[in-house]
């Protein structure tokens, strides 16, 4: 094994004349939102180890074997071409197959039936999975590792009284409607509350994406920054299980229209105009493989050596 001249990109020594293609992986994290100044390490990865020696990434083939073998004998491919990869449309072989945007291709068929608190709006008192944080000395774990033991206090669906259903989203025209089933909802369907910059006041924010309501020319979600548009408060109704939902930029109520989406633009408090918090139960885990499908992974192993 040699590297190239410039490690990344250049040429590779005469006594190392093949090209093994490479993987670069990279992770930002949003620093900001953690407490400093405490003297205490406060990242920990969700695995349970708060030293990041066991961050690492994982690479699985789906590539078809002619794209893959065109594109390594490609040089419009190498990371010099692609300003190191993040132009892969300059890639001759990939740039059929680059997308624009996100579209319904990227979606799973079925989504997964999970909503356990996982930290995405505030911060949570134990890892997912009965993970302990790893230091010299662990606490064991108690609590067990299925969703529905986690403390899911701090994050909720929203049902309309209305449609009798949870509020959700389009992620592709961020759409906010009011016609999610409340079997097996996702994380899709899980909301809580966040704090705009400058503590303009609070942002109700999806557990999935990260993304938070935007009052727009209908209720539609953006992130990860917000405005005065962004802002939104709590009205408790007379009846104490609904809550009405007013938002910042027009001081006036949501409200659920006839084809589901919401608008923001309502004076008087009706049905379409109120809604109920359901705290998650955490959801499940679908069963996983089959003895079967073990054997039949293992035959594909053994066929592709």
């Amino acid at each position: 094994m040699a590297y190239p001249t410039q490690y990344n990109t250049g040429d590779c020594p005469d006594t190392h004349p093949v090209r093994l293609p490479g993987i670069f992986f990279e992770a930002f994290y949003s620093i900001d939102k953690f407490p400093h100044g405490t003297g205490r390490q406060p990242f920990v990865l969700a695995n349970g180890d708060p030293t990041g020696y066991g961050f690492h990434g994982d690479f699985v083939n789906g590539w078809d074997f002619d794209i893959m073998k065109n594109m390594l004998s490609d040089k419009s491919c190498f990371a010099s071409s692609t300003n190191q990869g993040n132009n892969p449309e300059r890639c001759l072989t990939l740039k059929p197959f680059v997308k624009s945007s996100v579209d319904s291709n990227c979606e799973l068929t079925k989504s997964i039936p999970l909503t356990e608190n996982i930290g995405m709006v505030e911060p949570i008192k134990r890892l997912p999975g009965c993970n302990p944080i790893t230091y010299s000395n662990p606490v064991i774990c108690s609590e067990g590792s299925n969703p529905k033991s986690m403390d899911n206090t701090g994050t909720f669906h929203i049902q309309s009284k209305l449609t009798g259903r949870y509020i959700t989203f389009d992620p592709i025209t961020q759409i906010v409607y009011a016609n999610a089933s409340i079997i097996n909802p996702s994380y899709r369907e899980t909301w809580g509350l966040g704090w705009a910059t400058k503590d303009l006041g609070r942002t109700i924010r999806n557990t999935e994406l990260n993304r938070h309501f935007t009052m727009q020319d209908k209720l539609k979600v953006r992130g990860p920054e917000a405005s005065n548009w962004e802002i939104f408060s709590f009205e408790q109704h007379s009846t104490n299980d609904y809550i009405a939902i007013k938002n910042l930029r027009h001081d006036k109520y949501l409200q659920v229209e006839p084809d589901f989406t919401i608008s923001g633009k309502a004076t008087v408090i009706t049905d379409a105009c109120l809604f109920r918090l359901v705290t998650p139960n955490g959801g499940h885990v679908p069963e996983g493989l089959k003895i079967s499908d073990l054997i039949n992974l293992q035959d594909l192993s053994s066929s592709l050596g």
